[in-house]
């Protein structure tokens, strides 16, 4: 299930061309059109999927430590989430 949020993600699309058309801009030879995509939390936890580290589990987002463990089961557990050691 997808969540959508009042945010967010931008996007620009391409396009080359000699002559630009009004509403476009020109940037390194080639038309831009700027359009927005809505932000997408698919498991809910209020964290948007490109950021979110595990965008399917809601019970975690965040990996400070980068250890492959979500920082909210770490503290959970007794474990550092600043300290990638403690995955070990």
């Amino acid at each position: 299930m997808v969540n959508p949020s009042p945010e967010a993600a931008s996007l620009e699309l391409s396009i080359s061309s000699v002559q630009p058309a009004e509403g476009y801009t020109i940037q390194g030879g080639e038309r831009s059109i700027p359009i927005e995509v809505p932000a997408v939390d698919s498991d809910g936890d209020g964290i948007n999927d490109p950021d979110d580290l595990f965008p399917d589990d809601p019970r975690g987002g965040l990996d400070a430590d980068g250890d492959g463990m979500a920082d909210e089961w770490e503290v959970l557990v007794g474990l550092d989430p600043n300290d990638a050691s403690d995955a070990e």
